[in-house]
């Protein structure tokens, strides 16, 4: 324990000693980090988009061939939600760049965060949409399905409402930023 404590004292005075190196280094690895899993995301969204849901679709397609002809439709569905998905993960990259150039407090970023904002209440639109159509115009959609797009909405919706408040925060950040440099 008498280790420990030592340990624990000497990284406090670097700490101390140092603090916006070590700010600065923490806000770029973070930054890394954030990319590395944005770029994952997005090359498994694609898998999905040209492998995963054509096999998945055509699967179906065979087993109920009842359904086949909402193989298509419900198809571009998939692909247009995970394209969606796809534009917030570069907008959220942009954003991101903007951070690492301390420029992230500028109008340029409501560009990108109105764009995200678009995209989301779109996509709870769509999925929505593809719930309804499955529940009503097709009547194929089990419980569980039918739960789990329901959630799905719900998720984007709360998700169109945070990136609105944040947009708010934004706009202030900017406003009492630019008041700043006017001052200064």
């Amino acid at each position: 324990s008498a280790i420990v404590y030592r340990c624990i004292i000497i990284v406090s005075r670097h700490l101390m000693e140092c603090p916006q190196a070590l700010k600065a280094n923490v806000k770029r690895w973070t930054i890394y980090f954030l990319r590395a899993f944005l770029g994952l995301l997005a090359v498994l969204l694609l898998a999905a988009q040209v492998v995963f849901f054509p096999i998945l679709s055509g699967e179906l397609a065979q087993e109920y061939p009842e359904l086949a002809w909402a193989r298509w439709p419900l198809l571009a569905a998939v692909i247009v939600l995970l394209l969606g998905v796809q534009v917030v993960l570069g907008c959220v990259w942009r954003l991101l760049s903007m951070v690492a150039d301390d420029t992230v407090f500028t109008t340029a970023a409501f560009r990108y965060v109105d764009m995200i904002v678009r995209i989301v209440a779109l996509e709870a639109f769509l999925l929505a949409a593809v719930n309804v159509f499955l529940s009503y115009g097709v009547n194929a959609n089990p419980p569980a399905l039918s739960l789990g797009i329901l959630l799905l909405v719900v998720a984007a919706m709360l998700v169109w409402l945070l990136m609105l408040v944040m947009r708010h925060l934004l706009e202030k950040a900017t406003t009492l930023r630019e008041e700043l440099e006017q001052v200064v």
